[in-house]
């Protein structure tokens, strides 16, 4: 009796453990499945647009960054100020493939402000304290990527900003002088106008000067005399009496 209960005991804990098995095989398989659902119903919902989205503007920079953007833009007049671009915007993999395991954190990370040229290149980027928090990763990216690839790079404090001069040396080298201001339209059109009447007025003194024929009272007189005489009827003692009357009568109209 002993010896053949001992089998079906171990029998039916056998079953027992199989069962087990089987039951939370399928409820793992069930777990998967749902997931998998549910995965491909949050996909289906994050394709579809809404109509209405939970979103509202914003500024894109706060009233700290604001004044240090104006800054900027007096200390780099003949550049752009352009607001948090992300480091993979202006940076690019020398080989394909070589920046895959950094790029996500190249896009999350961005300066407060870039110094764009006319030719789209970044020459230097700034970062203005206070504003946020840098982490100690982000910061250690800018330190080292920045100046490798040629761009400046300088935490700003908008309680104590640099000299301009010295920045701008800093960014763009010896010699950036900082440029003229720029002309108004006004002032433009002023030196415009005003070339424009000293040309006329140089090309009036060299005109030669306009004379007519005077007739006598019978036959013409080959005699000429500048027009503008004529015109304010200056005396002339050999003028003809017919030269006189005309000179009297314009001088009367003119009256």
């Amino acid at each position: 009796m002993v010896g053949t209960s001992v089998p079906i005991v171990v029998l039916t804990a056998v079953i027992g453990l199989l069962c087990l098995v089987a039951g939370a095989t399928v409820a793992w398989v069930y777990a998967l499945r749902s997931r998998r659902q549910d995965e491909q119903e949050q996909s289906r919902r994050a394709r579809q647009v809404p109509s209405q989205w939970p979103m509202l503007p914003r500024a894109l920079i706060n009233a700290s960054e604001k004044r240090a953007w104006k800054w900027l833009m007096q200390a780099f007049p003949e550049y752009h100020v352009a607001p948090k671009l992300p480091l993979a915007r202006y940076t690019v993999a020398r080989e394909a493939g070589a920046a895959d395991d950094w790029i996500d954190l190249l896009n999350r990370t961005y300066c407060t402000f870039a110094i764009v040229n006319e030719g789209g290149r970044v020459v230097g980027c700034v970062d203005i304290s206070g504003g946020r928090n840098l982490s100690r990763t982000q910061r250690a990216v800018k330190d080292s990527l920045l100046p490798q690839c040629g761009i400046a790079y300088r935490l700003l404090d908008t309680d104590a900003m640099p000299d301009i001069g010295a920045l701008r040396h800093e960014f763009l080298g010896g010699g950036a002088t900082l440029p003229p201001p720029p002309t108004s339209e006004f002032s433009r059109l002023e030196s415009v106008r005003s070339q424009l009447n000293e040309t006329l007025d140089q090309g009036q003194a060299k005109r030669p000067p306009v004379t007519v024929p005077i007739f006598a009272d019978t036959e013409p007189n080959t005699r000429t005399m500048p027009i503008e005489n004529v015109l304010a009827g200056t005396a002339d003692t050999d003028a003809t009496p017919l030269e006189q009357m005309f000179r009297r009568g314009r001088t009367a109209n003119n009256r």
